[in-house]
């Protein structure tokens, strides 16, 4: 699987940008919380990338946690409002 075929992790990626510019104005409102979502943000495209170089229960889970960490991060900027 190229990377430039794997639409979610091309998804990922955006979102990973995206954050890249809100997370230093939520910073200003609370440190803690603009950490959180970067942390949360760039493990979205970290986990797809490396679960795309895997295979049997160890792509799954990792696929399944970048989708538990983009729940996280759509919590996390719920919470900054």
């Amino acid at each position: 699987m190229t990377r430039s075929r794997f639409i979610a992790l091309e998804i990922a990626l955006e979102l990973a940008r995206a954050l890249g510019e809100l997370v230093p104005l939520i910073a200003q409102h609370d440190r803690d919380l603009a950490g959180e979502i970067r942390r949360a943000g760039t493990s979205v495209p970290s986990c797809f990338s490396e679960g795309a170089q895997r295979q049997g229960r160890d792509r799954l889970q990792l696929f399944r946690t970048s989708g538990g960490s983009a729940a996280e991060v759509r919590t996390q900027l719920e919470l900054s409002v």
